[in-house]
């Protein structure tokens, strides 16, 4: 599996740079030393030689510090794989800043029922799931309570949490055997993630919701809702934050802060609990009327966080990567581990 892993990341790292699908922001780039931007480079990595060393790979390239795209070309990138993927939101990526703010009950009907998981022949408690059972099941889309058309709404998701093909936290497996492996569990997002919210369960608690990368269900608690589209929009629009840079938990911040999550630096003159670091950002959290609000924690410089984006150089994308070698394989991120997209899309 290590072997495996190592392989598939220098294919990607060395042979292709149209990976770069983070999102971006507006502020002015500044490219960083020749030095990596990832703390603790040579103490956070495994011992391991040959294939399995970070070092290893880093020989290979003749100059792993340069870098391979600046954040303006990154921008450039993305709306070129953007207009590729197409604006139908049934592609693979989306860009949900320009997702229309109605949508017919037709369409939106149409999109939920599909894939239509009650033709996948799925089990659940080790049995199979009939199709009385899944006729049952979908009474949780009130399609009958939906509108002709309807007003999306806009969040941020204030904890990670799974994306799922179904509004259910049951495991649906491929066999009476399998335990584990929950077919409809699609992706597991990042704290502070935006999404466009289209419909909720009958038991409203949970959201239909479209993400960059995902059509789908999330629990609705773990999701805040803004007042309007505007403030939305201007929330992703910040241009000060932090990226943290590994899998950690931070004092404040509830459950594990994955590598990639992005955290806003507080204003001068927002309440800050007098609290002191080197940072303070903004954490989201979801009011008892799943509106948003905030609170305050405060970073060390010491934390695995950098300020702004990281230089895409190969020495950062692979310090990044060997992090993780020898953590376990997490179908569509289940119990929080990383599938291969998820692997590949947090590094990048």
């Amino acid at each position: 599996m290590k072997k495996l892993l190592v392989l598939l990341l220098s294919v990607c790292v060395l042979t292709s740079v149209m990976a770069c699908g983070n999102e971006v922001s507006n502020h002015d780039y500044e490219v960083a030393s020749t030095q990596s931007e990832v703390d603790g480079t040579e103490e956070n990595q495994p011992e391991a030689t040959g294939v399995e060393s970070l070092q290893f790979w880093l020989d290979k390239v003749e100059n792993p510090d340069d870098v391979l795209l600046t954040l303006k070309e990154i921008e450039k990138q993305n709306a070129l794989m953007m207009r590729w993927w197409g604006t139908d939101f049934k592609s693979g990526y989306h860009d949900i800043n320009v997702f229309p703010e109605t949508v017919e009950k037709e369409w939106l009907q149409d999109r939920i029922e599909y894939p239509n998981v009650k033709n996948l022949g799925l089990y659940c408690n080790g049995k199979k799931v009939t199709s009385s059972q899944w006729k049952e099941n979908y009474k949780a889309f009130a399609f009958d309570k939906m509108p002709a058309k309807m007003n999306v709404r806009y969040g941020v998701l204030v904890h990670s949490t799974p994306g799922y093909d179904f509004p259910s936290a049951e495991i649906f497996t491929a066999s009476n055997l399998d335990e584990t492996e929950n077919l409809i569990q699609q992706t597991y997002f990042r704290m502070n993630e935006p999404v466009v919210v289209l419909w909720e369960s009958a038991d409203k608690e949970w959201y239909y919701v479209v993400a960059n990368e995902f059509v789908g269900w999330i629990q609705a608690k773990d999701c805040a809702l803004f007042k309007n589209r505007t403030e939305w929009m201007d929330y992703q629009k910040q241009e000060n934050f932090v990226v943290v840079t590994k899998d950690s938990k931070i004092d404040g911040i509830e459950g594990i802060v994955y590598m990639s999550t992005k955290l806003y630096l507080a204003e001068e003159n927002e309440a800050k609990d007098s609290l002191n670091g080197d940072y303070i950002v903004r954490v989201p959290q979801r009011d008892k009327n799943g509106g948003l609000s905030f609170t305050y924690v405060a970073l060390s410089k010491k934390d695995k966080i950098h300020e702004g984006y990281m230089s895409y150089t190969t020495r950062n994308v692979l310090t990044l990567a060997f992090q993780e070698l020898g953590d376990p394989y997490g179908w569509g991120g289940i119990d929080g581990k990383r599938d291969c997209s998820m692997y590949i899309k947090d590094i990048y």
